[in-house]
């Protein structure tokens, strides 16, 4: 678990360098494509957990710890990181046009839940990369 903590905050401090750097900006086709990355990987857990209550199926190689298996779960923890691109976005056009008080808890609530995401996928990883080992 330590491992996947420190690999959260190194995660989490490359992808606020590349925004602080603007290596990587969030323009609104790079926010259009974030967000349906992030609906269909949500509908892909979805299904795969709906499969799992009613089915004797699962989705193909999602929870496999093969080299497909580690492939998609190193792409969502991407998407994941891309996630506090837009958050950053957020928070700066935020304070740019004064956004209310009360919008402070939404964008906090993003970062929360971008590092969340990127902590359980991280655990994820290294528990597929442990598995493949043995």
């Amino acid at each position: 678990a330590l491992q996947a903590v420190f690999g959260t905050m190194a995660i989490t401090g490359t992808m606020y360098v590349m925004y602080a750097s603007r290596i990587i900006r969030p323009t609104p086709a790079f926010n259009k494509i974030i967000f349906g990355l992030v609906v269909s990987i949500m509908l892909l857990y979805l299904t795969s957990f709906v499969l799992q209550l009613v089915s004797p199926y699962d989705v193909p190689f999602l929870h496999s710890s093969g080299p497909i298996g580690i492939g998609i779960t190193c792409f969502i923890l991407v998407v994941a990181a891309l996630t506090l691109i837009s958050d950053f976005g957020f928070i700066e056009s935020g304070t740019r046009y004064g956004a209310p008080k009360n919008m402070e808890w939404y964008a906090a609530f993003g970062i929360l839940i971008s590092v969340i995401w990127i902590y359980i996928e991280t655990l994820r990883l290294l528990s597929k990369l442990n598995a493949y080992r043995d």
